[in-house]
């Protein structure tokens, strides 16, 4: 669904716990509220919890649907290195 995509390209589901919530709770306002502004948006945006975004980058998401909303710009997410290689054996031999 279009609120899940830009969700996740907004960098609003660092670990998806709370996504179904914020996703289900958007998509019944804007059902009703097709032409809601960003303040209206901002109004809607409670009930839920999020302990990993901030509520910043779910915020922004979904005020990018209000009527003139833009797309965040959000930057790229750098490469990963690899996996993180293990500490240093403490023990003795």
């Amino acid at each position: 669904h279009v609120l899940q995509k830009r969700l996740a390209d907004c960098n609003g589901t660092q670990c998806g716990y709370c996504s179904p919530g914020w996703v289900m709770s958007m998509f019944g306002f804007l059902q009703k509220n097709p032409t809601a502004t960003e303040a209206e948006i901002e109004a809607h945006f409670d009930g839920n919890l999020c302990r990993c975004t901030g509520y910043r980058p779910i915020l922004a998401a979904f005020k990018s649907f209000a009527p003139g909303g833009t797309m965040p710009v959000v930057p790229p997410t750098p490469p990963s290195a690899g996996p993180t290689p293990p500490p240093p054996s403490m023990g003795g031999g």
